[in-house]
Order: structure tokens, then sequence, then C-alpha cells
């Protein structure tokens, strides 16, 4: 989070925010892939249930929206993009809350096996520590092109 705090004041992610807006919206597509694998991981035992679509993730419908999306972005009315991406962010948030509330801590409020460690192994590590990152840092470089816009 403290990344994503500085980040959203450097002059680099303002630039990022000149890239078309297919490619700022299309960008969320990604998650489509790393929802596949993490549905694969569940299949496998490795992962929480609720980190996939048969859970509580619905995780998968930021990217799959994003591919609708990323076509026509710059066509489509500002404020209709605005509000997409404050539901997808919301999404994510969503996501992010169930994966902290399954893993073994203190915290942990969802229950079952196998509880959230996965994260903490390789490759999966990359996950909270990159996609996810990755996920923010697009909604909000798009949160600011959408307000200069």
């Amino acid at each position: 989070m403290a990344f994503l705090v500085w980040a959203a004041r450097q002059p680099w992610s303002e630039r990022l925010g000149d890239l078309p807006l297919q490619v700022l919206v299309g960008f969320q597509a990604f998650r489509v892939l790393v929802e596949f694998g993490l549905h694969a991981a569940v299949n496998q035992g490795i992962a929480h249930p609720t980190m996939t679509w048969t859970g509580t993730n619905a995780d998968i419908i930021p990217g799959m929206t994003a591919l609708a999306l990323f076509p026509f972005a710059h066509r489509i009315d500002r404020r209709v993009l605005m509000a997409w991406n404050v539901i997808m962010a919301g999404v994510l948030v969503v996501t992010v809350v169930t994966a902290m509330l399954a893993a073994p801590t203190p915290l942990r409020l969802i229950l079952g096996d196998p509880a959230n460690v996965f994260i903490a192994r390789f490759p999966f590590v990359w996950i909270p520590s990159v996609l996810v990152t990755s996920a923010w840092l697009g909604h909000v470089v798009l949160f600011r092109r959408l307000r200069r816009s």
C-alpha cells in the first residue's frame, strides 16, 4: 500500500495516464489469466476455495469486462469508465480482504482447508507482490487519466 501511495504521486504514473484509454482499460485483462491460475490452484488443493469464482472471488469480472470494453474505451463516456473503474477496484478490495481473512493469522474468519499460505511460496508469491499491486496501479493511473479528461 505504501508503494501505491508513493506511486500515485509520482510524475511517471501521471505519464502512464498519457497512454491510450484502450491500453489503460485493457491492461486489467491480465486478471483473467490470474483467475484461471487460482482456479487451477484450488482444484489441486493448494489454494483456499474462496480464492476463485467458485468461492467468493469475483476478480475474473474486471478482467472479462476489460476485454469487452477496451476496443471501445476511447468512445465510452468518461463517467461510465469512471464508474467501471470504481466498481472493479471495489472487486479488488473484496478479493484482497477475502484472501487476508482466509490466511492463517489471528484475523482469520474464513475457515477451511487449505489456509491461504500458498501465496508465500514461489511462484504464487508474485500474486500479492506484483500482480495485485499492478492491478491497483492500473486503477490509480486510470483514475488520474479520467479525472483530467
